[in-house]
């Protein structure tokens, strides 16, 4: 499944679900059954801020399950803020 904001990705049909992280768990409004469903997230944040950090790392929380593995993707100098972040709301990741 592929949470994204452009809607190009549409041609996936099935696979794709428009997403924008200003509303973080607005994918599980019409797919209660995608909570905890992810084996593997892949987090890329669209902007390199505290906002827009924690909004998505809400949405692949809700995503997420004990068995979740966790690819992120950020810039460097987010180091403090990705650990800050994941310690507070994916616990499971640290």
């Amino acid at each position: 499944l592929l949470l994204e904001y452009d809607e190009r990705f549409a041609v996936f049909k099935q696979e794709y679900c428009r997403y924008d992280y200003a509303e973080p768990l607005a994918p599980f409004a019409d797919n209660e059954k995608l909570r905890g469903s992810a084996a593997v997230i892949v987090l890329d944040p669209p902007f390199l801020n505290e906002g827009c950090f924690t909004k998505t790392s809400t949405t692949a929380r809700a995503l997420a399950n004990e068995q979740t593995k966790y690819i992120v993707n950020t810039g460097g100098s987010q180091d403090g803020l990705l650990r800050k972040v994941i310690a507070q709301l994916l616990p499971l990741c640290v």
